[in-house]
């Protein structure tokens, strides 16, 4: 995977280059793809293509590529790079009231000329020409040799980037290949395309690239469901165990069964076995301390002397009626002695815990063996008498394991303390032998059903998980292999459904390790265990277990990858080149949300520095996100096979609604630093898969209505177009692509009044910022029309202010709710013909009041509108609301009047030239704010109509204020 660097370079320098208007506008009306993302990977996999086509060029088609190269001074992939970028120009129609032409003439213009690139102009003319013909129209003024070799090319990109799924492209190339003779270029292509989401397959998807990357094959266009890779004739297949090795690798390093043996010696040491073997050590098992007297001062002493007797060979028999003697008389003196299966307990593990603990190493039998022969002697005989005595509660387990490794065969109504008394009688004398201590294991594990097939389970995980056509899978465990496993099968895991080859993990395992309980374990996943009858339910089938891959991603819940997860997703489809420039961008964001409590006034500040280019640099991200001492914990999961970044909140399985409101502030940051996609909050990775196509980029569990509203609005264009039954005009798609920018205005907005607000709000240390964010995304969320929304102040209980100054960044976010009003105000002119600018209104409101007179008190502001929309309001349902609006509009400029003190058609303002009174401004912005109020009152009952004429009217006087302030 070489050239990365370079290529890192041109995307850097086309998202310098582009404009807000540019770099968001939407490509696609099924999709939220802006046309960074689509036409900077149009161009990118057009590179690459032109890469392995120059590469394995031969006689006619090197000779071509080599005569255009003359021609225009530039290198054949460099060609193929801008006719990317440019192959869409029409779609950036009066952008910056210019034509697409206009606008793509100088980006190419800017980049040519960062290239040091001579023939700058004959290179431009020739792009819009093949632009065209990717397009599908007729160009017969460009040469023969750009149009079999460069429009092709572009077309093959444009398409793939017009897909979205694997499975569409592959079916696209594998039509397109003969028909394009991609073949005689040395281009092929092959996929790898995923069925589910994990943390497993998040975690090992680069590995896996990488493995792919090895054998010849280029990443090039990444889906939501896999990636599309183009190789040459070199490619080779991957031998699937290479795969498997990568799995088995990430799965055993996370269980370090190494780790998890030292724990449990550190635990055992701890107990009163330690004792016991001090005693033996002590007297050589061959001393008896004070059976022969029967006097006792510690329960450890019998368990010593029993010991003893067995090894110097008295018979089980006897032990069992000497040990029955001593338990009756000690316990008519102190109680009944210490259960050996209790010798481990004393720190609130027993051996149900014990039991668990083995079963859930996931270490095979010859590796757990080596671990305890490195043992020194005392750690090794707390080990084997953990393995012998204290991992099952069961005698007849105890019983099969002394009679298969140390031939004891054991007398019936044996006491079941003398049971496991004698079991560590075998361990003590067999200390030093190698063969005894395999056995010994091997058989633990085969009793408990413990040994776990690491192999078989990756095997199961890599052919029910990923479908490639490069890979091979032979080398894998065969079919036959996985259907008998799945025959032998004693139970399905808790949590995937798979086939299990033993009952090894309780699924209480799994709720222990995530720390979340039972009540936790059920939102995570479906709570119905599989292909198991009701009937089996009731009657207690042990059907609660896990396998070991399911395991492995409860460690990671409970070690970095903690639910709630804030995702990015470059969907539907990105270039795998554009998708590694993004993640080096947001890399750093799994620091977000402890710098968010730390410091949100820097925030605020940085947010107010990107509002106005809507570019996120890498020196923002770092300076927003960087590190303190001690944090760091979660770990940030960058899926390469989805192209999904995935941010852990660290919070709680379930979303809540607070949890909405802060992912939401954070949206617009990193959807901007993305240069598009998706964003959503999930609760689980289950929630990750089919992300990229969805009805809107902003997936929250509750639908945020002011994104709701802008995603409504603007699809109101296409909905249109279908009722007509036609496409939609060019003039109508100018409008349309503006959408996903209107949105990131949106959310910027609301992330800076949270963050600015917040930051003034918590010098009086009132609350946490989660809880701030709830109250303003509920508030906020209660106003039905979001230009509004965008611009009201908070309530009371959240205002910043001690006093009746200005609010924090208002003159900003009043400017951008202006410009979110004229996006949508677009739309409705495109429709109905008509602008709704209610935003737009009241700020001309305040600021004509302004250059009237300064210094006006709240009543004064608000009175006249307040006397005029409260007439519409009671008048319009009984003499029409024209003629309510047109008495109403005559009382305001009466109102008005009285209230400054001034006759209003005598105070002119020039305007374009022109002498305009201020009786003609004021009425017609008072029309303005009428029709809004009108509109509503069909939809809204009269509590809510007034609550939001309260938010109107206070929304009058803090843009007064803040104009006040701006001058």
């Amino acid at each position: 995977m070489s050239n990365y660097s370079y290529v890192d370079m041109l995307i850097e320098e086309l998202y310098g280059l582009l404009e807000p208007e540019h770099l968001f506008s939407r490509a696609k009306e099924y999709s939220w793809q802006t046309f960074f993302h689509h036409c900077v990977s149009t161009a990118l996999i057009s590179y690459r293509l032109g890469l392995i086509i120059k590469k394995n060029a031969y006689s006619t088609i090197k000779l071509a590529i080599e005569s255009m190269e003359r021609s225009l001074g530039i290198e054949y992939e460099k060609l193929l790079f801008l006719a990317g970028v440019a192959h869409d120009y029409v779609k950036l129609f009066g952008k910056e009231e210019k034509t697409g032409e206009e606008v793509i003439r100088n980006i190419l213009s800017e980049l040519l000329d960062k290239w040091f690139v001579s023939k700058k102009e004959a290179i431009i003319s020739k792009i819009l020409l093949i632009a065209k013909a990717v397009e599908g129209r007729s160009v017969p003024e460009l040469e023969e040799e750009y149009i079999i070799y460069v429009a092709p090319i572009v077309e093959i990109a444009d398409k793939l980037m017009s897909i979205d799924s694997v499975d569409e492209a592959i079916l696209y190339l594998y039509r397109s290949i003969e028909e394009l003779k991609l073949k005689d270029y040395g281009v092929r292509f092959g996929y790898i395309k995923t069925s589910t989401s994990s943390i497993l397959l998040a975690k090992i998807s680069e590995k896996i690239i990488d493995i792919i990357s090895s054998h010849g094959w280029i990443p090039l266009v990444t889906y939501y469901n896999g990636v599309v890779f183009v190789g040459d004739r070199s490619a080779t297949n991957i031998p699937g165990r290479e795969i498997q090795e990568v799995v088995e690798k990430e799965v055993i390093s996370v269980f370090e069964p190494e780790t998890q043996i030292r724990e449990l010696i550190t635990l055992l040491q701890k107990k009163q076995i330690k004792k016991l073997y001090g005693l033996l050590e002590q007297t050589g098992a061959s001393k008896i301390l004070s059976i022969d007297k029967e006097e006792y001062t510690d329960p450890i002493q019998v368990y010593h002397d029993f010991i003893v007797k067995y090894i110097k060979g008295v018979s089980i028999q006897e032990l069992n009626s000497s040990f029955s003697k001593v338990k009756n008389k000690l316990g008519q003196t102190r109680g009944s002695l210490i259960d050996p299966r209790s010798l481990a307990t004393g720190l609130g593990r027993g051996s149900v815990w014990f039991s668990d603990k083995l079963r859930s190493m996931i270490v095979s039998k010859d590796v757990l063996v080596n671990i305890i022969l490195t043992q020194d002697k005392e750690n090794r005989f707390l080990l084997l008498s953990y393995i012998i005595a204290f991992s099952s509660k069961e005698e007849e387990v105890v019983g099969n394991i002394l009679r298969r490794v140390f031939g004891v065969f054991l007398p019936p109504k044996l006491d079941p303390e003398l049971l496991r008394i004698i079991a560590i009688a075998e361990v003590y004398r067999n200390l030093e032998r190698e063969d005894v201590i395999r056995k010994l294991v091997e058989s633990v594990l085969d009793e408990l059903k413990a040994s776990q097939d690491i192999g078989y389970y990756v095997s199961r995980f890599i052919a029910s998980t990923l479908k490639s056509d490069i890979i091979d899978m032979s080398s894998l465990n065969s079919l036959e292999t996985l259907l008998e496993g799945a025959r032998k099968a004693v139970n399905y895991c808790r949590i995937c459904n798979e086939p299990l080859l033993s009952n090894s993990i309780r699924f209480i395992e799994y709720t222990r390790v995530i720390g979340r309980g039972g009540g936790g374990s059920e939102i995570w996943l479906h709570d119905d265990p599989p292909l198991v009858s009701l009937e089996d339910i009731a009657t207690n089938k042990p059907i609660r277990y896990i396998c070991p891959l399911c395991y492995y991603e409860a460690i990671q819940l409970r070690e970095g990858c903690i639910p709630s997860f804030f995702v990015v997703a470059l969907h539907p489809v990105v270039s795998y080149d554009l998708w590694l420039y993004v993640k080096n961008k947001l890399v750093t964001l799994q620091y977000l949300y402890s710098f968010i409590n730390r410091d949100p006034f820097k925030i605020a500040e940085v947010y107010k520095s990107v509002v106005e280019t809507m570019k996120v640099t890498q020196d923002v991200i770092s300076a927003l996100t960087a590190k303190k001492p001690g944090e760091g914990k979660l770990t940030t999961l960058f899926d390469h096979l989805g192209a999904k970044v995935i941010i852990p909140l660290g919070t709680n399985m379930s979303v809540r609604k607070r949890d909405v409101a802060m992912a939401l502030a954070l949206a617009p940051f990193v959807m901007s630093a993305a240069g598009g996609g998706q964003v959503a909050l999930v609760s689980n990775i289950t929630g990750l898969y089919s992300m990229g196509q969805e009805y809107t980029p902003v997936i929250m569990p509750h639908n945020p209505p002011i994104v709701l509203s802008i995603v409504e609005c603007f699809e109101k264009i296409k909905i249109k177009a279908r009722i007509d039954k036609r496409p939609m005009k060019l003039s109508e798609y100018k409008v349309y692509n503006t959408s996903y920018i209107a949105l990131l205005e949106t959310l910027f907005i609301y992330g800076l009044k949270l963050f600015g607000w917040y930051a003034r709000w918590k010098k009086t240390g009132r609350g946490k910022i989660d809880d701030y964010a709830l109250d303003l995304y509920e508030y906020t969320s209660s106003i039905p029309y979001t230009p509004l929304a965008l611009v009201a102040p908070p309530p009371m209980r959240l205002d910043p202010r001690s006093g009746d100054e200005p609010l924090p960044y208002y003159s900003l976010i009043s400017s951008m709710s202006r410009k979110v009003e004229s996006y949508m105000a677009q739309v409705y002119k495109s429709i109905e013909g008509k602008e709704p600018t209610l935003n737009k209104a009241l700020y001309i409101y305040a600021k004509s009041l302004k250059e009237i007179r300064d210094n006006l008190s709240k009543h004064t502001v608000q009175k006249p509108l307040r006397k005029a929309i409260n007439f519409i309001v009671e008048y319009a349902s009984v003499i029409g609301s024209e003629d309510a609006k047109k008495l109403a509009g005559d009382n305001f400029i009466s109102v008005l009047e009285i209230s400054l003190g001034v006759n209003l058609s005598n105070v002119k303002k020039k305007i374009e030239d022109k002498e305009v009174s201020y009786a003609q401004i004021l009425r017609k912005t008072f029309e303005d704010i009428a029709d809004v109020i009108i509109n509503l009152m069909d939809k809204l009952p009269p509590g809510k109509l007034s609550k939001f004429i309260e938010v109107l009217l206070d929304v009058a006087y803090e843009k007064y204020k803040s104009i006040q302030k701006e001058q």
